[in-house]
């Protein structure tokens, strides 16, 4: 998925393997198409596992708490599930930040219901820490986020960079940076006109680099050279 993997099993595979980077891939149509709200009112989103930290919920509740007072009516909603601990320590530190009534856990939703979450957001939102995961990995979510042409907040990590370039198709952030994430997410709300350009730019490039039509054509041209070779 990555070259920092690609890297790593070139040095563990023979001279004759031959290895192919295919990003994450999304079906487009789900998350471009019109979705009933299921959520009354303005709010940021999160989708993903909250498990392991690996993509800093906690960073984002603490960013999203630096911005409440001048915001009155945006809510924070996450999506997932994760080990009930970890879900009770940061549903622990919701509360010690008073803000029980504008974070919103959904629990686990079945994927089909998903798109509605994204597609009706305000902002969608990743405050990945810097990690070894980071670092080789690539998230999913960050395609169907870029899927919705709404406005994207993403940690400047890995090979997110690669592909995105801030205030032109995403907003980037340095990582472990929550007062800079809680200004990015202070920016897009008072400036949301711009902030939808640059979220209907960072759709273009999920058409282009993360759409499965094209991919999977990239993997079938792939095998018919490794075949024909």
């Amino acid at each position: 998925m990555t070259n920092p993997l690609r890297d790593y099993f070139n040095n563990h595979v023979t001279k004759k393997c031959k290895l192919q980077i295919i990003p994450m891939t999304v079906e487009m149509e789900r998350f471009s198409t019109k979705h009933k709200p299921p959520i009354k009112g303005d709010y940021i989103a999160y989708c993903g596992f909250m498990g392991g930290n690996k993509d800093g919920v906690n960073n984002l509740i603490d960013s999203f708490s630096k911005i409440v007072d001048a915001f009155h009516n945006i809510k924070l909603v996450l999506i997932g599930d994760g080990p009930t601990k970890e879900i009770d320590e940061l549903k622990s530190q919701v509360n010690n930040l008073l803000l029980n009534e504008r974070v919103i856990f959904t629990g686990r939703i079945e994927r089909d219901n998903i798109p509605s979450y994204l597609s009706n957001a305000k902002i969608l939102a990743l405050a990945r820490p810097s990690s070894l995961q980071s670092t080789g990995g690539f998230p999913t979510k960050l395609g169907e986020y870029l899927s919705t042409g709404k406005p994207v907040i993403v940690t400047k990590v890995g090979e997110i960079p690669e592909y995105l370039t801030d205030d032109v198709n995403a907003f980037l952030v340095p990582a472990d940076n929550n007062f800079a994430f809680a200004k990015r997410m202070e920016y897009v709300l008072e400036n949301y006109k711009e902030a939808l350009s640059v979220g209907k730019r960072g759709f273009q490039v999920a058409m282009k680099s993360f759409n499965y039509k094209i991919q999977s054509k990239n993997i079938l041209g792939f095998l018919e050279n490794v075949i024909n070779d």
